[in-house]
């Protein structure tokens, strides 16, 4: 009888894995462990698409990511500012200009010009990563402004900075400065008509990767004196 239950035991031995016979904590009951798949080599990119903006598989141009510039506060004494210039506009010494705007001054409702480049309080703005998406008339408490309702042909002025969406820029190192409003459909500050005329205003305008009248690049400015102006 004893040779018998052994050799039923030896039997059942041989019928189970050795993974059930060694029990294998933390599977339960016996069965054992899914194989892990090692992964493959990821791709060797992704589709990416700048903020706000929706992923889309066409050729359609999409804004690119914004510049990180550094913080612009403090007096002009000692803090660096930028004086833009529209594309090709060195060749005219013409810059943007918030007009009746600057220093010490109170203005709102200023209208945004190309002008010719003076230094002049008006033409120094300040913007920066760590200062928000607002592009301000350096030393003031005047942001640009798109206006009300935003849409292609509105003018672009300064007025208080309040954080509304009218106030809230990416500046583009392709020299875009783009609206950051979903309702606005990416609009691009532009010059009216692409004149280089002083006084023409600045507007909204369907954001397009190679118009000229769209492209703004800053030069510098520190203790009074411009690069470039």
């Amino acid at each position: 009888m004893f040779a018998i239950l052994t050799a039923l035991l030896a039997a059942t031995a041989l019928a189970f894995p050795a993974e059930v016979a060694r029990g294998e904590r933390g599977h339960g009951h016996g069965h054992r462990p899914t194989p892990t798949i090692p992964a493959g080599p990821p791709p060797s990119s992704f589709p990416t698409s700048s903020p706000g903006v929706p992923y889309t598989s066409t050729s359609v141009w999409m804004p690119p990511q914004p510049t990180e510039y550094p913080q612009h506060y403090g007096d002009f004494e000692s803090t660096p500012v930028w004086i833009f210039y529209p594309h090709g506009a060195p060749l005219y010494n013409m810059c943007v200009e918030a007009k009746g705007c600057g220093r010490g001054r109170k203005g709102r409702n200023g209208k945004v010009v190309i002008a010719s480049c003076n230094s002049s309080p008006g033409q120094q703005w300040a913007y920066g990563i760590q200062s928000g998406p607002q592009i301000k008339v350096a030393g003031t408490d005047l942001c640009l402004d798109a206006g009300h309702n935003p849409r292609s042909g509105s003018k672009l002025r300064v007025e208080r900075c309040n954080g509304s969406a009218s106030q809230n820029w990416y500046v583009a190192n392709t020299g875009l400065w783009i609206l950051n409003d979903r309702e606005s459909d990416y609009l691009c500050a532009d010059i009216t008509g692409g004149s280089r005329d002083p006084g023409t205003g600045l507007q909204l305008y369907p954001c397009a990767g190679n118009n000229a009248n769209q492209q703004f690049y800053p030069g510098f400015c520190w203790d009074h004196t411009c690069i470039g102006a």
